[in-house]
């Protein structure tokens, strides 16, 4: 009973607001919500970004939708629209909604990801900058790092000769361990017990965020014995036993030293605590705005940030080049012509390999592996195409719809890397045509902070992996699916590939 009258309660609290309480004027248009549920009968039957890219076609580039539990949210599906909200009004839209979910696992909203604009947003990802520059000293370095994990996943990838693998395992240990060096200065093996945990709350992490979750909008129900309040739960903890331990150990060396300038800087979180205490000695109020809660979250921010991105761009790639074995060869070639046989791909032939940066571009395009952007909210009353903007109001950047406008792109379904090249050869993100629909790392206030290092791990791991090895359809086995599983990162569905080294392993 008690269960029954609080849904009645809330049904009752929402078709007021939905119905009885006036909307803003000259809000952008959208289909009429239901009370509870909002619009979530024109988002269902298909993936989110299709249904919502389908509903443009109905009422434009730009409209309302509003979200259960009557959050409303303003649909932005187009590269100018995109522009004016993001680089021309950074400011009016680049706050960000408070969650239940995102609160708890963030202390609050202490890290940078779910932090709405503020001073103390601003100065961590200020801090998050100083740091990756102080630690990467250019790329050179994180160049090592990755080179380091392409040789090992090299060796997995060569025992399987032949043999139809589904690659997922073997790149997601990878990308992991290229954040791991990264931030904590090691790697692992895939058996060991640290890394199983970091595994299983970061697949906790996808789950949490794939779609709606009833816990964000009733939040009591993680006292229950249901099983999304239990991953929430564990999900925290998990993550909380890792981060809190390298935190720790990591702040020993800096607290025990203090001649800290002459502290030697292993890994991004030893830049980060560096930046940190430079900031606080230039400006004692550092302190006031920032607590060891929010270091601890620029932390896991800079870990999360880009796994699940990287390792589905990756596996989308493979995915791409077996479908397109005429594209493969002709990065096969052009890796033959300019890099050879006796040395393996540099960061340095970044630029030399036009063709190769333009696949990775096009794979970035086509699949987007982040369809729809992590919500906005403005931050003031404001404007976007003609329509009046409510403060508040969640924003969210249609990155699929973009990047698929055939008003922007020549045949946007088709897998085309040449689009990227321009009349002499080169490549560029504009393209030929100097189109600038193509935010794969979004833009403004809240663009990616991971987007150098994804960039130079594309890159690299591409390189070096069409360098050594030739990817094919495994004898009866389908080819693998382009279609995707939907959710905040769109990933292929699992594909078993066959892989075969092009030159001999001794020379890897």
């Amino acid at each position: 009973m008690i269960l029954e009258a609080a849904i009645l309660i809330i049904l009752l609290v929402l078709g007021w607001r939905l119905f009885l309480v006036p909307s803003p004027k000259n809000l952008p248009p959208g289909p009429r919500p239901y009370p509870l549920i909002g619009n979530l009968t024109q988002l269902v039957g298909k993936p989110i970004h299709l249904a919502v890219t389908d509903l443009a076609k109905e009422y434009g580039k730009i409209f309302t939708l509003y979200l259960p539990g009557g959050q409303r949210c303003i649909l932005v599906n187009s590269i100018s629209l995109a522009r004016e909200a993001l680089l021309s009004k950074k400011d009016d839209f680049a706050g960000r909604p408070r969650t239940f979910i995102g609160d708890y696992l963030t202390r609050e909203a202490k890290d940078i990801f779910f932090a709405d604009l503020s001073p103390t947003m601003i100065l961590q990802r200020k801090l998050t900058h100083s740091a990756l520059r102080m630690y990467g000293s250019g790329l050179k370095h994180l160049e090592g790092k990755i080179n380091g994990e392409v040789e090992q996943l090299f060796k997995r990838f060569s025992a399987h000769q032949g043999k139809a693998v589904d690659p997922t395992d073997d790149i997601s240990l990878m990308v992991l361990n290229v954040i791991c060096a990264l931030v904590y200065g090691q790697s692992y093996d895939l058996e060991d017990e640290e890394f199983q945990l970091i595994m299983k709350y970061n697949n906790h992490f996808v789950r949490l965020f794939k779609g709606f979750n009833i816990l964000e909008m009733m939040p009591w129900l993680r006292y229950l014995p249901i099983e999304e309040g239990r991953i929430l739960r564990e999900a925290k903890e998990l993550r909380d036993l890792v981060l809190n331990a390298k935190y720790r150990e990591h702040k020993r060396k800096f607290d025990g030293d203090l001649d800290k300038d002459g502290i030697k800087i292993n890994d991004l979180t030893d830049a980060l605590l560096k930046a940190y205490y430079d900031a606080q000695e230039e400006d004692g109020k550092i302190s006031q705005l920032l607590s060891e809660d929010h270091l601890l979250m620029i932390v896991n921010d800079v870990f999360n940030a880009g796994i699940q991105s990287t390792t589905a761009t990756l596996l989308w790639l493979l995915a791409y080049m077996v479908n397109y074995p005429d594209i493969q060869a002709r990065v096969h070639a052009e890796i033959d012509e300019v890099i050879g046989r006796d040395r393996k791909p540099r960061l340095d032939d970044r630029g030399n390999l036009p063709y190769l940066e333009s696949t990775v571009a096009e794979v970035l395009r086509i699949a987007t592996t982040t369809p729809l952007s992590i919500p906005h909210k403005s931050t003031r009353e404001s404007t976007l195409g003609g329509y009046n903007i409510p403060k508040d109001t969640m924003m969210m950047t249609n990155l699929w719809a973009i990047h698929h406008d055939p008003e922007e792109w020549e045949k946007p379904d088709v897998f085309q890397p040449e689009r990227f090249l321009d009349a002499k050869g080169k490549f560029s993100a504009s393209g030929p045509w100097g189109f600038r629909s193509y935010l794969p790392f979004s833009a403004g206030r809240r663009v990616c902070l991971g987007e150098s290092l994804a960039k130079t791990e594309l890159f690299l791991v591409f390189a070096r992996l069409l360098h050594q090895f030739t990817f094919e359809c495994a004898p009866g086995k389908p080819l693998p699916d382009l279609e995707g599983h939907p959710g905040v990162v769109l990933v292929p569905k699992s594909y078993e590939i066959s892989i075969k080294n092009r030159i001999d392993s001794n020379s890897i």
